[in-house]
């Protein structure tokens, strides 16, 4: 059984797919594509929700720097080799959006389930929004 807890870098499965990206040519077109799958999809599974959650917070960390509380997460931001942009933060954004919403989200569900939806997720959500929405009022 995997590791897991509140924050966007204490899951196993969020950490899986950020290790796998470390030799990837192209890692922003990833970060892109796992983020339009939270968008678009009409049942969010939990690999996916998670995954998302952290490259949020990466995107996030991009535009504020400090937006990531966690060394863990620190350390993925300053190792990854990806830019961000106005479309990957709006993106960011609406996956935010989506994986909050407990519609069909196999994610939310554990989550709530297990107690550990109030209040350190919406918390730590809150501050990833702010920093990507922060980003986008200062950008040209």
């Amino acid at each position: 059984m995997g590791a897991w807890g509140y924050g966007a870098f204490d899951d196993d499965t969020a950490l899986d797919f950020l290790d796998a990206l470390d030799t990837d040519k192209d890692i922003t077109a990833h970060l892109q594509d796992l983020l339009t799958q939270a968008t678009s999809t009409e049942h969010l599974t939990y690999t996916v929700s998670v995954s998302a959650r952290a490259v949020i917070a990466l995107v996030a960390e991009r535009a504020q720097p400090g937006a990531i509380a966690d060394d863990t997460g620190r350390e993925y931001s300053r190792t990854l080799a990806f830019t961000t942009d106005e479309t990957l933060r709006d993106l960011a954004v609406r996956a935010l959006d989506r994986i909050l919403d407990p519609h069909h989200n196999e994610w939310h569900e554990l989550v709530a389930r297990n107690g550990l939806l109030e209040p350190e997720i919406h918390t730590e959500c809150a501050s990833f929004r702010s920093a990507l929405a922060g980003k986008q009022k200062n950008s040209p």
